[in-house]
């Protein structure tokens, strides 16, 4: 495949229509990434070839504007000649419709001049008017001969269910159409790590996967773009897979963008309220009709409608919407319950509130379950209003709140009239997941376990991120104590998996060359395990902290590395000054160590100039990223790593267990406790600074068998191990 070279977009009107009235620095922002994501894409006018179709991977965070930034992409696109546009928008009804709505917003399509422009077409069929429309626009792009024929010739802007069924409907109409060579497209695949990775066994392919690969073959130019927020499924298709990416482009968020940092680092302790265990009855019907709602359910509930009146009393602006999600179960019957309870909750708070003002269940709500709710707000608001002047806004709220049951049974589970009320409380399941919107949300009750425990579904959970600086402090979320941990986990994940792709993608190569690195704890799995078609394996420090080396073989290439390292170890030895370490030895030659200090950068090098033959060079592979990461992350500990010479460098024999073939074998490097023969000493185990990264620096001869001849070229060998205080430890996946 020839090599790919990057063009230059130029800005046209329908871009700056697009960018008009917003603010120039999310101006600046917005044109900079489209600008960088198109000119990754296929250039117009390429002649169709093997080398006329690309795939990119175009990553942002929750919540933070990925349509926006797809909208404008296409908005570019038409600018430059791309002559069809395709997103394949969400799973569901709601979600295709929440795509097409905002398309039709943002690029001016309710005007009747936009004709000349865009033709807005929604899963188009052979048997369709939109269909009908499609073919003819194509036709008619393909057949012009001049400008003129081109001058008010609106481009195909389809809208397609990213459901099999509505895209085979389309893959039927495009090989109707025929000829598409000179046919520039770009198709925008939103959420694109929904449905769209291949999740079937091994030389299968599921039905979406399989279709998507059918629309590509269809169109000989175009470029297939997979937009975002948890990537991991698409990261972990096969290299050579068809959707495999071929580029990566991080989205920065704009400012006053509040997500995961914000709410589980910065503001976790006032923004998390825990779900105790003992309320999950909550999750069974007869259990809720039995017991009722769960007393943090109506926590939550209070406290959105304090947050709601503070806002009405304050006459803040913004949002133009206030809501509440509550998130019980994926069962409908369970979200029916909850819909009827916080409906009465809603009736009954309002009748108490109206009552005299002498009314003793009135008195006492107030001074109860509203000063609660007001005390916590006010951990992290300054000046709040004192709670009487709260009864009319309060009020106010309750009158106008509307509850809405949002899922398959539902009468309205196809969008929120948001126009008809300022106040919400939206119940719902799985509608409410994957890139649903929710204007103004403030209060999250989310009764959801962890389950199966897959990061990129959990976090994706995450409706309460978005745009929320102005009132972000308001906000709070009820969550189970392992879903918090979740979050908080994939906060380190999420951050360096951004990291290692924002250098990668600055290196010029194609990602397929990206090796595949998770910082991800051992009790979550990145995405669904049929997705994974890459082969990952596991990392993390044993039990007691240590990484050890302790792979070895027979073969002259391996015995060779052992030579290289003994030099490499020598000069780092050498380089140091030890002293003796009474605490920490014993009284026998072999048990009595030194120490010397070396600085985090130092450690790194040395562990980089090694060579570590079979099974260590994974794990120390691993190690040494995990290493990177913590010198970004704690720069303070850059001067504060122990170094241990095991036995202050006296040679010490260890005899291996060795495969069927005695070619390979495997040692264990730390020596045990003997009580008999030392009774002080606690084992090379405990040869470390607890509180520092240690490394220790073992001289090891390798015996044929206990008390046999030595292995030749084995004599005297360097094998190292280091010790991860607990605070430094990190489960990891990496590509094998």
């Amino acid at each position: 495949m020839a090599p790919f070279h990057r063009w230059t977009p130029e800005v046209g009107p329908e871009f700056v229509a697009l960018l008009h009235d917003r603010p120039e620095p999310q101006k600046d922002r917005i044109r900079a990434d489209c600008l960088s994501i198109l000119g990754n894409c296929i250039q117009p006018d390429t002649p169709a070839s093997i080398d006329s179709q690309r795939a990119g991977l175009v990553l942002g965070l929750v919540q933070s504007g990925k349509t926006s930034s797809f909208t404008a992409v296409a908005a570019l696109a038409r600018d430059n000649r791309y002559n069809l546009v395709i997103v394949i928008a969400g799973t569901t009804t709601i979600l295709q419709d929440q795509t097409h709505d905002r398309l039709k917003h943002d690029l001016g399509l309710d005007e009747m001049a936009s004709m000349t422009r865009w033709a807005l077409l929604k899963n188009p069929s052979k048997e369709n008017s939109a269909g009908q429309a499609l073919r003819a626009k194509i036709e008619q792009h393909r057949d012009a001969t001049s400008e003129d024929d081109l001058f008010d010739l609106a481009i195909p802007l389809v809208v397609v269910m990213k459901q099999h069924l509505h895209l085979n409907n389309l893959n039927e109409l495009l090989r109707d159409i025929g000829d598409l060579t000179s046919t520039c497209a770009l198709v925008i695949d939103d959420e694109a790590h929904m449905h769209s990775p291949n999740v079937a066994a091994e030389g299968d392919q599921s039905a979406t996967y399989a279709r998507m690969r059918t629309l590509r073959s269809r169109l000989r130019v175009h470029t297939f773009l997979q937009y975002t927020a948890t990537p991991q499924a698409n990261l972990l298709a096969h290299i050579a897979d068809e959707l495999s990416p071929d580029f990566v482009y991080l989205l920065e968020p704009g400012q006053g963008y509040t997500g995961g940092e914000y709410f589980f680092v910065q503001k976790h302790d006032s923004f998390l309220e825990t779900i105790p265990d003992s309320e999950l009855y909550a999750l069974f019907p007869e259990e809720f009709e039995t017991h009722g709602a769960p007393p943090s359910l109506r926590a939550a509930f209070i406290s959105f409608l304090v947050s709601c009146a503070i806002g009405r009393h304050a006459k803040e602006q913004e949002p133009l919407h206030s809501a509440m999600l509550v998130h019980p179960h994926s069962t409908t019957v369970v979200q029916g319950h909850w819909y009827q309870s916080v409906r009465s909750m809603r009736d009954s708070i309002l009748l108490t509130l109206q009552a005299r003002d002498n009314d003793p269940d009135r008195s006492a709500f107030l001074s109860s379950e509203v000063r609660t709710a007001w005390e916590d707000l006010a951990l992290s608001n300054k000046d709040l209003p004192p709670i009487s002047e709260l009864v009319q806004p309060l009020v106010h709220v309750l009158k106008n709140l509307q509850v809405q049951l949002i899922n398959s049974r539902s009468k309205q589970r196809s969008e929120v009239p948001w126009k008809n009320s300022r106040y919400w409380v939206i119940v719902g399941g799985n509608l409410m997941g994957v890139g649903f919107t929710i204007e103004g949300l403030r209060t999250t009750h989310m009764m959801r376990p962890v389950g199966v425990g897959l990061a990129d579904t959990i976090q994706q959970r995450g409706r309460f991120f978005g745009y929320k600086d102005t009132y972000g402090s308001m906000c709070r979320a009820w969550l189970q104590a392992d879903v918090d941990d979740a979050f908080v986990d994939y906060i380190t994940h999420e951050r360096e998996l951004r990291k290692s792709l924002t250098e990668f993608a600055n290196s010029d190569r194609p990602l397929q060359e990206w090796k595949r690195v998770f910082f991800l704890d051992a009790r979550f799995k990145p995405t669904r395990r049929a997705a994974w078609k890459i082969t990952m394996d596991g990392f993390k420090p044993e039990q007691t902290g240590w990484v050890q080396q302790s792979w070895l073989s027979r073969e002259e290439a391996e015995l060779e590395l052992f030579s290289f390292n003994k030099a490499v170890i020598s000069n780092f030895v050498e380089s140091k000054r030890w002293k003796a370490d009474p605490e920490m030895s014993g009284k026998t030659k072999s048990s009595t160590h030194t120490v010397s200090e070396c600085t985090l950068a130092e450690l790194r090098e040395t562990l980089a100039e090694l060579s570590f033959p079979g099974g260590d060079a994974q794990k120390f592979s691993a190690l040494q990223l995990l290493l990177a990461m913590l010198s970004d992350e704690h720069p303070e500990h850059d001067t504060q790593c122990q170094v241990v010479r095991i036995a202050s460098g006296d040679v010490r024999k260890r005899s291996p267990t060795w495969d069927a073939a005695k070619i390979d074998g495997r040692i264990v490097l730390h020596q045990g406790r003997s009580p008999s023969e030392d009774p002080n000493y606690r084992g090379d185990v405990e040869a470390r600074d607890p509180d520092r990264i240690t490394l220790q620096v073992h001289s090891i001869t390798i015996t044929e068998e206990l008390s046999g001849a030595n292995v030749e070229n084995a004599i005297a060998i360097p094998f190292v191990a280091v010790y991860l205080p607990p605070q430094f430890r990190h489960d990891m996946l990496v590509q094998r």
